[in-house]
């Protein structure tokens, strides 16, 4: 492939970029070469072509033109494999993950465990607090890692919840002992740690739950009677 690189780095810059390249008779290392190079324009239709006979080199494409996928996320057709591949990216940047995140089809997002692991881990790593759905949020918890970035998620992006329903909904996707809170009249306890006293704080602090009591290792939570 070194003289094939070399001829297309031959070709002046003016010709350099291809809006709607037929691929589908190349070679897939003439590809990757043409897209590495830049020959390739990020385009619907290059992207299109590219998906069809040479996956996963459209996304491939979308990572060369990093940038300049960021602003034109919503002129491609992606799929919920397309979204969990480009959540892994190790090229795509983070502020460029949560714009993703924001423009596609948050379906492709909520139905796909691994994906929502992956942004769950994603926006935890980087203290993340911008918006989120409750329905994006609510999976994001059901498949979160462990407890702590379970808890520290929902802290974090406390200002999305709007009612009572919501925190039910949001401590029920948290499992147990947090779905317990949920229940009227009940005394369930959890562990005494930093983020369990923020979220016992802030259950009260919304009147969800009566008080809390901390005791040693433990929080109780003296829930509403009705």
């Amino acid at each position: 492939m070194e003289s094939y690189t070399a001829l297309l780095r031959s070709i002046p810059a003016s010709c350099a970029e291809w809006e709607e390249l037929e691929v589908e008779h190349l070679a897939a290392e003439k590809v990757a070469v043409l897209i590495r190079e830049g020959f390739i324009a990020l385009s619907p239709q290059n992207f299109n072509s590219l998906k069809e006979h040479f996956p996963p080199a459209h996304l491939a494409l979308l990572e060369r033109h990093a940038a300049e996928f960021d602003e034109r996320i919503t002129e491609f057709a992606l799929d919920a494999e397309d979204v969990r591949m480009l959540m892994r990216s190790e090229v795509l940047s983070f502020t460029q993950k949560r714009d993703l995140m924001g423009e596609v089809d948050e379906a492709l997002i909520v139905g796909q465990k691994d994906t929502c692991r992956q942004v769950g881990g994603l926006l935890y790593a980087h203290e993340d607090h911008g918006p989120l759905s409750v329905t994006l949020l609510e999976a994001l918890l059901r498949h979160a890692s462990n407890v702590e970035q379970r808890i520290t998620l929902l802290l974090n992006h406390w200002d999305c919840i709007k009612t009572g329903y919501d925190i039910t909904l949001l401590l029920l996707a948290c499992g147990s002992p947090y779905n317990e809170v949920t229940e009227k009249g009940k005394h369930p306890k959890i562990p005494n740690t930093p983020y369990n006293k923020a979220l016992a704080e802030k259950l009260e602090t919304e009147g969800y739950i009566s008080s809390k009591s901390p005791k040693g290792e433990e929080i109780r939570i003296n829930t509403r009677r009705i």
